[in-house]
């Protein structure tokens, strides 16, 4: 799971050291960040949008896939698509963030000194638009959790950039049920107990609405486990086992990445990983391993003894054709 997240990761960091290299101080700074997305964009498939603020006034610049994972278009065609969009309806001075359509209001920011930026995680929200832009059908729309970043220009003089990078979770969900134990279940959650991936398949449930199509985030609390895991144990940001009837659940945060504290800050603060481990799995194990290691400290001073009656029964042996040899010569 933190490998499928982390791809995001490389892409808000090219972008904040373009800023900071002043890559994009040119007459054209769009094709200097087109430029520099279109490879990790061909890199990282689960990457399914990124929007950038700041590169020029009351504009955001959104960037889609377009056909750059499609093997059969040619390979001048396969680019990434770029839009401008005016800011004037969706600007506010309390959320510089707000034109990225997430509940960002108050959110918290790292301080990640190794991408260059202030780094937090967002989400989970429905991807209601395809590589290339065209609104998809309830059943199509992809999970997704949001990597925002935030470039501190003002050493340089320059207005800060905001950027927000959409990481598909569907291949997360594949990942969980790989990592899943034996007889147990595995689920990725936020701190506020969304479900971002599980290894249990979920069956699609969409409904329309007046005249808009509609699809419910899966929440935890509406889960059995709710009864025994509090809000207060999903929120911390330590690891903890609790007992499930006859099972035992083992909450921890999900670290993404070395890159250092406020990467990891980041992702403790709002992702967690929850395994459920039926009681056999647990300690069937361990119980085999306790009688092996009895059965062991039992019979050691019987196979002490016989070990010892050998090694004699060998000094005699010895002894004895030592002195055949000397009486024999």
């Amino acid at each position: 799971a933190s490998g499928q997240l982390g791809t995001g990761l490389a892409l808000a960091r090219a972008i904040a050291l373009g800023a900071r290299a002043g890559l994009f101080d040119v007459g054209d700074p769009y094709l200097a960040l087109r430029t520099i997305v279109t490879p990790e964009l061909f890199l990282a498939p689960g990457i399914k949008r990124v929007q950038v603020l700041g590169l020029e006034p009351e504009r955001m610049v959104r960037i889609l896939p377009g056909r750059i994972h499609d093997l059969a278009t040619i390979d001048a065609e396969r680019v990434a698509l770029m839009y401008t969009l005016p800011m004037t309806s969706c600007y506010s001075g309390l959320d510089p963030m707000s034109c990225f359509g997430l509940n960002t209001s108050g959110i918290q920011m790292y301080a990640a000194p190794t991408e260059g930026a202030d780094v937090a995680w967002a989400g989970p929200t429905w991807m209601t638009t395809g590589p290339q832009g065209a609104y998809l059908h309830p059943v199509e729309w992809t999970l997704s959790e949001h990597l925002l970043v935030f470039v501190n220009m003002s050493s340089l003089q320059k207005p800060g950039i905001f950027i927000d990078v959409a990481v598909d979770l569907s291949t997360t969900a594949a990942a969980a049920r790989m990592a899943a134990p034996a007889e147990g279940s595995l689920m990725l959650l936020s701190s506020e107990g969304f479900v971002l991936a599980s290894s249990a398949r979920e069956e699609v449930q969409w409904v329309e609405y007046d005249g808009s199509y509609q699809r419910p985030y899966v929440r935890f609390w509406d889960s059995p486990l709710a009864v025994a895991v509090t809000p207060d144990m999903l929120a911390t940001p330590e690891r903890l086992q609790v007992w499930v009837g006859r099972d035992l659940a083992i909450i921890r945060p999900l670290e993404l990445g070395m890159r250092g504290d406020g990467m990891r800050a980041s992702s403790t603060a709002k992702l967690r990983a929850l395994a459920l481990v039926p009681r056999n799995t647990a300690m069937r194990p361990l119980t085999v391993q306790l009688c092996y290691a009895a059965v062991g400290v039992l019979v050691s001073p019987f196979v002490a003894v016989v070990l010892l009656l050998i090694g004699y029964a060998l000094l005699l042996a010895c002894r004895r054709a030592k002195q055949k040899c000397w009486d024999d010569p």
